[in-house]
Formats: C-alpha cells, structure tokens, sequence
C-alpha cells in the first residue's frame, strides 16, 4: 500500500472480534513460529476472550476499516490497581492497559496505529483512568513516546 490511506477509526463491536483475533495472531507468529494446530487454539481462545471482554466491558477495542476492510485495531484492557492515597488509606486507581495494537502489513507506516491509539487514549481520559500501561515492541517503541508515554522496551506508561 502506497500513498495516503483513507479511512476511519470506530470503536469494535462483536462482529469485529474474530478479525481483531486473527490480527493479534498474525502479531503473535512475527515473534514465534506456531504450528497449525497452536494457531487454531490461540485463534480461538483470543477470540472467546476478546469476546467476553467486549460483553462484560472489560475490554474496549478500536478498528481501523478502509474500504471495507479491518487493517487495524487497538484495545483497552480496564483495570484497577491497589494504591496509597494522599491520608495513606489503601484504594483502587483505574488504569487501563493498551494492548492488541496492530496493522495489517501492507498499511502500516500511514498514521493508523497513532490513530488508534489516539482514540484509545481519549476514552481513557473520557473515563478518568489514572493512567495507561503497555509493553512496547521494538518497533513500536517511537511511536508510543511521540505520544507521550514513558518507560522503556518492557514496559512504557502514560498518566492520563
């Protein structure tokens, strides 16, 4: 894919879930080679997990669609984390894990990651998370500190 990529970012629904899975799975088999069978079970489990967490609203994905097409998708994993507050009363800071962001090969490098993340991002300020933590690939790594997060290659955060 060449020149500009026209499209948009909405927020997933359902009907989204086994693409978002079979993205992650191609994400997963750059890192590792998987023989059929693991990536028939990785697909699946992704899939049910991603699922339920749509439905239980543990889990928010976003997609990039052009033309039609899933190229991209980015997801919050929505957590709450023990903490000291300022009177050193032990409560809950909700925080939120960025996780799941991929594009499609053949349309990376045309601003759809940071655009997915930008919308992710903005939710986890809609809902008042404290922050947003991820753990970055190496290639990812620029992309994430150009928007703010700090950290370094296991694991970068955001203060929301």
């Amino acid at each position: 894919m060449t020149g500009n990529v026209q499209g948009g970012v909405r927020q997933a629904v359902l009907a989204d879930v086994l693409r978002i899975a079979a993205m992650r799975l191609a994400f997963i088999q750059q890192i590792k080679t998987l023989t059929s069978e693991k990536k028939s079970e990785l697909l699946e489990s992704q899939t049910e997990m991603f699922k339920k967490g749509i439905q239980d609203g543990s889990m928010l994905f976003w997609v990039y669609e052009y033309d039609n097409r899933i190229v991209g998708s980015a997801g919050l994993l929505l957590r709450e984390t023990s903490r000291l507050d300022s009177d050193k009363a032990l409560g809950k800071a909700p925080h939120a894990e960025l996780f799941a962001v991929y594009t499609d090969s053949s349309f990376r490098r045309h601003g759809i990651g940071t655009a997915l993340v930008k919308a992710a991002l903005l939710e986890a300020r809609m809902r008042g998370l404290d922050k947003v933590t991820l753990q970055p690939t190496d290639d990812s790594i620029d992309l994430y500190r150009s928007l703010g997060f700090c950290g370094d290659s296991a694991h970068m955060s955001l203060k929301t």
